[in-house]
């Protein structure tokens, strides 16, 4: 519990950096300019599940069993991920060509930020495993910090959306170079490169179920941006995903706090499973308080929460409307992590898929009319 507060008061700072930042970047780019960069972003996201196919999240349940496997887990994943990144940048240059070929020039600003958001995660993967968030909880707020001040530098020169592309990249650059300098010379571990492919081969067995269903789930979440991209327009996009990132603000609180519990459910789940089941229920009951207020909360202030930010008013109706699923979104992450912790991913796989196939039906019925 001390160590889930300990990220979740420092993703509260950030994620208040954060929130000025995506203020300031659609004042400065406008509807249709952020409309740009947040489609990009999408791309970069969805696509970014081919760099891991799951193989991070079986890193933090095998590493946080057993340390011995710390380092030969890290030294194989940081290969692997380089080749991922690669194969995932084909299929970026593929989906920017055929579906927004007007995003397509900016295939390698997008790149790197897929490859320094994905390094950074996997870094940072080991804070937790060592139950270390203290330096979590650093490179949290410095990388934000560092992402408002590279926003406000870019705003004052009058930089394009691309270019906020870099900005991003540049803040997780410094994470991966922060959680690089904690690895080797605070707690004097050896960084290595290496590459087994039969062990990489069975790690990538382990988290096959993981990687489609994470795949399932984020293509859940982003489907709607790209489909409110080729049905209508990048403006729309800019509505839309201004009233998204009202929710960003606070959808983080959850997944900060399983993400701390993580690996004490996987080292539960390996032994007293009484124990498991009250941990699983006190996360989902203390998710649910606080998930229930702030879903009301943002429902009824919908309109007040953009006046007083001076968003995009087009946003209001989208984020009155998004404001329920945020009860469900705090109480689903007790059941996702809980089941990743006792290996029952084809579970999770089965329910994520029957999510995407009802997301996926709703989108094309209800966006081509109303957008």
């Amino acid at each position: 519990m001390r160590n889930s507060m300990l990220v979740v008061g420092a993703r509260a700072l950030a994620k208040l950096a954060v929130f000025v930042v995506v203020v300031l970047l659609w004042r400065h780019l406008g509807d249709e300019g952020y409309g740009r960069f947040a489609t990009m972003v999408v791309y970069v996201t969805l696509v970014g599940v081919v760099a891991d196919l799951g193989l991070q999240t079986v890193f933090i349940r095998d590493a946080a069993r057993d340390r011995t496997l710390f380092n030969r887990y890290l030294a194989n994943l940081l290969s692997a991920r380089l080749l991922l990144s690669l194969v995932a940048l084909v299929v970026l240059a593929a989906a920017l060509r055929l579906l927004s070929p007007t995003l397509f020039p900016y295939t390698l600003p997008a790149f790197v930020l897929l490859l320094t958001t994905s390094y950074s995660s996997l870094l940072r993967a080991v804070f937790y495993i060592r139950g270390r968030l203290g330096y979590e909880a650093v490179a949290i707020v410095v990388e934000s910090l560092l992402l408002l001040g590279l926003t406000l530098i870019a705003i004052q020169r009058r930089a394009t959306w691309d270019a906020f592309l870099w900005v991003y990249s540049a803040s997780y650059l410094f994470t991966c170079l922060f959680a690089f300098g904690v690895i080797r010379w605070r707690w004097h571990e050896r960084v290595t490169i290496r590459l087994e492919p039969a062990f990489v081969r069975r790690l990538l067995g382990s988290g096959l179920a993981l990687a489609l269903a994470f795949t399932i789930t984020t293509v859940y979440a982003q489907l709607d941006i790209v489909l409110l991209q080729l049905f209508k327009n990048f403006q729309v996009v800019g509505w839309y995903s201004a009233a998204n990132k009202y929710i960003d603000a606070i959808a983080w609180i959850p997944q900060s706090a399983m993400g701390a519990v993580f690996p004490a459910l996987s080292l539960l789940a390996a032994g007293d499973r009484r124990r498991l089941v009250f941990a699983y229920e006190k996360s989902y009951k203390m998710l649910a308080i606080v998930g229930l207020p702030l879903a009301v909360g943002a429902a009824v202030t919908a309109d007040s929460i953009v006046h007083v930010t001076r968003g995009f008013e087009q946003s209001i109706p989208a984020l009155r409307i998004l404001a329920p699923s945020v009860v469900l979104l705090f109480v689903n992450n007790a059941f996702i992590y809980t089941l990743t912790a006792i290996n029952r991913q084809v579970d999770f796989t089965r329910l994520a898929l029957l999510t995407l196939a009802v997301n996926v039906t709703l989108n094309l019925v209800l966006i081509p009319p109303y957008g």
